[in-house]
């Protein structure tokens, strides 16, 4: 199934489809991030700003260089391992 990014005023919203065991790598984000669950089978990318490197990699979603507020919800059923950061 081909999943099309749409744009509701400023927000970018970007879905991606994935088989078992899904997972998401974020790297530097200059902005608020949050990563949530939902009810829905698909991880999807809500950003106002450009992403420098928005790419999937088999099941692994790779999101880095984020300088506008992300918000990352993904399937209930993805194991979450850790969040890392810093604060500022």
């Amino acid at each position: 199934m081909e999943l099309a990014a749409k744009r509701v005023m400023n927000l970018e919203i970007i879905p991606f489809s994935f088989g078992s065991n899904p997972r998401v790598v974020i790297t530097r984000v200059d902005a608020n991030l949050s990563v949530r669950v939902w009810k829905e089978q698909i991880i999807r990318v809500e950003t106002e700003g450009p992403v420098a490197e928005l790419r999937q990699e088999g099941n692994t979603l790779v999101i880095t260089n984020c300088n506008s507020d992300l918000d990352v919800p993904y399937p209930i059923f993805c194991k979450h391992a850790s969040v890392t950061g810093r604060h500022e």
